[in-house]
């Protein structure tokens, strides 16, 4: 793994490391590669795979410093679609060669995937699995040390993001223009985690019970918090097999 971090931190050292911005996806980038080995272990992978989920993690957002630097926002769609950027460097670079030709592909392809929608339907199921645990391992990280404050106020939950959250999937109907409906975005990840691990880490940290919190704090309609809680919080129960 050493070669490979060396690579990421002197590619990263390419920026302004001053930068906030591109320091703060530097510190998300290691703790995404540590929540994917989590992952993996809980898995029972073996050392390998390990080790690729690993490398994913590292590289999954090495894009995003070329895209704060080019156009100073990290929403895609305003810009370049960092996932594909990211396997595209990886590619050019030609970090990848010690790996099998198959695991290079497993690589590329997971971390182009990271941050789509979905994962595309022909993918093998060992591709998938990986394509899986970084999606996963990004969203936890995100939960966790994203979205910690709200300032601005309001009388209801956005129906937008409602009605994707009650049909249990990602939002996708709004533009995350504000401080709610971004923490909205980030309690739906908990419809798009596949493995235990991930809905066990979010359970055990507290990290829904938080966010709903927040919004109590901020929206003046709090039954209608407390009905999404509780929606979301049978959701995990149902999930984790909890009575």
């Amino acid at each position: 793994m050493r070669i490979y971090r060396d690579f990421f931190n002197q590619y990263f050292k390419k920026f302004d490391i001053h930068d906030k911005d591109i320091l703060g996806k530097f510190h998300h980038t290691y703790r995404v590669m540590e929540y994917s080995k989590l992952i993996a272990d809980s898995l029972k992978l073996n050392l390998e795979d390990q080790t690729i989920c690993q490398i994913i993690g590292l590289f999954h957002d090495i894009g995003r410093f070329e895209q704060w630097t080019n156009y100073h926002t990290y929403e895609d769609a305003k810009s370049i679609d960092h996932g594909d950027l990211s396997a595209d460097i990886i590619q050019r670079e030609g970090i990848l060669k010690e790996f099998q030709k198959e695991n290079q592909k497993i690589i590329l392809s997971a971390i182009r995937f990271h941050n789509k929608k979905t994962i595309a339907s022909n993918l093998s199921d060992r591709k998938e699995m990986f394509c899986k645990i970084i999606r996963d391992a990004d969203k936890i990280d995100i939960l966790l040390e994203q979205n910690r404050i709200i300032k601005e106020k309001a009388e209801h939950l956005p129906e937008t993001c409602l009605k994707d959250l009650y049909q249990r999937q990602l939002c996708t109907t709004v533009d995350f223009s504000s401080d709610i409906e971004l923490l909205l975005r980030s309690i739906g990840f908990v419809f798009d985690f596949n493995y235990t691990y991930s809905l066990e880490f979010i359970q055990n940290k507290k990290i829904i019970e938080n966010k709903f919190q927040l919004l109590k704090n901020c929206i003046t309609d709090t039954k209608q918090v407390e009905e999404l809680e509780q929606f979301v919080r049978l959701y995990i129960k149902e999930r984790l097999h909890v009575r």
